[in-house]
């Protein structure tokens, strides 16, 4: 179940995960709430690296995953996994 409602088949809606991103408290990919399990997050902060321009392809950005406090792109479905884990006991 989602933290909000969205109009649609079970979508949610562009605009409205932007709002909400916007105004959350939580940091990293929490903010995106609305298309994530509704349950209390376990987190470290997984989620809120940069996007840099790429050196070698002028219309290109890649994802700095080492500015994950675990210093891994796996930061992330870790998280969510022991989030649920923790939420199913």
């Amino acid at each position: 179940m989602c933290a909000t409602t969205f109009p649609g088949a079970g979508t949610a809606a562009r605009d409205a995960i932007a709002v909400n991103a916007a105004t959350t408290p939580w940091p990293g990919m929490w903010r995106y709430r609305a298309v994530l399990p509704d349950v209390t997050p376990v987190t470290l902060g997984e989620g809120w690296t940069p996007m840099l321009r790429s050196k070698r392809y002028a219309n290109a950005f890649v994802k700095e995953e080492g500015a994950n406090p675990t210093g891994s792109f796996k930061a992330r479905g870790l998280a969510l996994a022991v989030t649920m884990a923790r939420h199913y006991g």
